[in-house]
């Protein structure tokens, strides 16, 4: 009786072929649901600059928009979801920077001063047509 040797070199290599394959689908998984968790917190962190750049814009537009002088406190956050945030008023834009995430606000060229965080002062001086609006001035 003559037996036949079977090959197990043959096995082994489909073993570690298909474990190759198993570990590049979960690694590629596991990219993409880091991939849709980080934009989803960017989403969420320019959404709430956004609430920040809100808050600017109303009182602006409350300001240009009431008939004669006005003078206002108003406050902005200190944080944004506990995180620290760079806000910085260039002429006609503010810009609000959190964790890399930044938000551009546009506001009426005739808004003068420096914006802070905390508590600012809005004044209206002039009518509906000529006036000017100064953020802690």
């Amino acid at each position: 009786m003559i037996l036949k040797k079977r090959a197990h070199s043959g096995s082994g290599i489909e073993l570690i072929i298909i474990g190759s394959v198993i570990f590049l689908i979960v690694i590629s998984i596991i990219i993409i649901v880091q991939k849709e968790t980080g934009e989803s917190k960017r989403q969420e962190l320019y959404q709430e600059a956004g609430k920040v750049g809100n808050i600017i814009s109303t009182e602006v537009e409350n300001a240009k928009s009431s008939p004669g002088t006005y003078s206002r406190k108003f406050f902005v956050p200190e944080t944004i979801n506990g995180r620290e945030y760079v806000l910085y008023h260039k002429k006609t834009e503010v810009i609000i920077t959190v964790s890399g995430v930044e938000y551009v606000l546009f506001i009426d060229p005739n808004v003068n001063g420096v914006l802070k965080k905390g508590w600012n002062t809005i004044e209206k001086t002039g009518n509906a047509t000529s006036y000017s609006i100064n953020i802690n001035i």
